[in-house]
């Protein structure tokens, strides 16, 4: 894993200055179409896009399923982030590396529990 997409996972997993996690912050939809929200959906997008180039290069070439890789996704959506950072980083990176799948899944519960 290159330097720069260890810091795009570690960002992701830290807590930003208030005190919310990254990953909680993903994980929230937004309320309603104001300059806020749209702000932080752009944010949300910076920060998605290194690792979504990673996934695009790594799953084809590790031979995961579509259908596990969905399933690994739905695993972000249901762990906190107490419990991510519990387990080991190159799971909780496997984890966050199926992210472009999130909005794939039209059951996606938009309360997180982070």
């Amino acid at each position: 894993i290159s330097e720069e997409n260890y810091e795009a996972f570690e960002k992701i997993l830290s807590a930003e200055e208030g005190g919310l996690y990254e990953l909680t912050l993903l994980k929230k939809e937004p309320k309603d179409f104001s300059y806020k929200e749209i702000s932080q959906e752009i944010k949300k997008l910076e920060v998605l896009k290194s690792v979504y180039n990673l996934a695009e290069e790594f799953f084809p070439n590790v031979g995961i399923s579509n259908e596990n890789i969905k399933y690994y996704a739905s695993l972000v959506e249901y762990y906190t982030v107490q419990k991510m950072k519990r387990i080991s980083r190159e799971t909780a990176y496997l984890y966050l590396g199926v992210i472009k799948h999130w909005g794939e899944d039209p059951h996606r519960c938009s309360s997180s529990q982070s």
